[in-house]
């Protein structure tokens, strides 16, 4: 490799290279895009790899087995805009070396193997990083307002992303800029509950489409301002302790196509606001304590419907006949209910069903 020093960009990625980086690679001393990620990758890198890689810019290398071992200190030769090391064996401490690369807009860290909190001076370098990955370490303590700089804000078409689930973050749920596309906060300790989230939106503003927010500790009723949230497409609340009913506002979100609640404390009727989101292919509200029987519309408003979970929950009566027209479900659970003895006489038009599930309990 160190024979090929003019490379400026080197593209290796999605193939089975098993083999340790070369301590070679730091005579490339033009290089400025390196893609290796997606291999099989072991050994470890050290300082002395990249020690002349002053040009560098994008170090995309996620998806192998590498194990980092540089200095507390180090402070690399480069200025980079993407770093993206995810299940690299980085940890446990943070790397504090991130702090000096004052360009970068891409992170990812995940998966490795890093514990403690974030400090505070890489939360303020994160307000430019349109793509945040710390998922899947053990990262604790709050985490702040999530806010975008002026001079960055409509800076290119590029969606801000963040990704900081399956951590040990705590706290109230962050403030986050109005420009943040994809966000999951999923597998937390978040707690407390989501009035500050979600009434800081103002004049439908906000550009979220996927918000995950599972597998936390969040409690009391979900607001009614769902209004502000107009480009969701994703909405995941599993696991969490919430209570009362679906809101009305729900209905505005009609680009909604995932919409999971499932093992919480929800109650009321089958919600009515759900009608609106026609564009539904998965609707989990399993392990609540709804109540009465399902609307005819609920088998007419989606024709998309894939997934529909209603499992555990206190919904009784018969089963509408309009269900039928769900020909695209493929999983359909209504078990442990209270439903009446009638079964629908079209299960045999559920061609697609065949080839997924279906569940009705001894209890249905």
């Amino acid at each position: 490799m160190g024979n090929s020093s003019s490379f400026r960009y080197l593209r290796l990625e999605n193939n089975k290279l098993t083999v340790t980086l070369p301590k070679s690679l730091d005579q490339l001393s033009v290089l400025e895009d390196f893609h290796i990620y997606n291999n099989g990758l072991e050994g470890a890198v050290t300082e002395s790899h990249f020690s002349e890689l002053t040009q560098l810019k994008d170090f995309t290398a996620y998806g192998n087995n590498v194990t980092l071992k540089v200095n507390e200190n180090w402070i690399p030769p480069f200025q980079a805009t993407y770093m993206e090391i995810g299940r690299w064996n980085i940890g446990p401490l943070f790397p504090m070396w991130l702090r000096t690369q004052k360009m970068i807009t891409q992170v990812d860290i995940s998966d490795g193997g890093i514990q403690g909190e974030v400090p505070t001076l890489f939360w303020n370098l994160s307000s430019q990083t349109q793509y945040l990955n710390l998922s899947h370490n053990q990262f604790v303590g709050e985490v702040p307002i999530i806010s975008i700089p002026s001079w960055l804000v409509g800076n290119g078409d590029a969606p801000w992303l963040m990704y900081l689930g399956s951590n040990k973050f705590s706290g109230p749920l962050p403030l986050i800029s109005t420009t943040v596309a994809e966000l999951d906060l999923s597998n937390n300790s978040f707690s407390k509950g989501l009035s500050n989230f979600l009434y800081e939106a103002k004049n439908g503003s906000y550009k979220l489409e996927i918000l995950n927010l599972g597998r936390n500790y969040l409690s009391v009723e979900i607001p009614d301002c769902w209004m502000n949230w107009p480009n969701l497409r994703v909405l995941i609340m599993r696991d969490n302790n919430l209570i009362g009913g679906i809101p009305r506002s729900i209905k505005f979100l009609i680009d909604l196509r995932s919409f999971d609640f499932r093992k919480n404390r929800l109650n009321g009727p089958f919600p009515s606001s759900l009608e609106n989101c026609t564009k539904l292919n998965k609707m989990d509200l399993a392990e609540n304590v709804f109540v009465g029987q399902l609307p005819s519309w609920l088998g007419m408003r989606f024709p998309t419907l894939i997934v529909l979970i209603l499992r555990s929950n206190k919904f009784d009566g018969e089963l509408p006949q309009e269900l039928c027209h769900l020909k695209d479900l493929q999983i359909l659970d209504l078990g442990n209910n209270t439903f009446g003895a009638i079964i629908l006489r079209c299960i045999s038009n559920f061609s697609a069903i065949v080839k997924g599930k279906m569940v009705l309990d001894d209890d249905t």
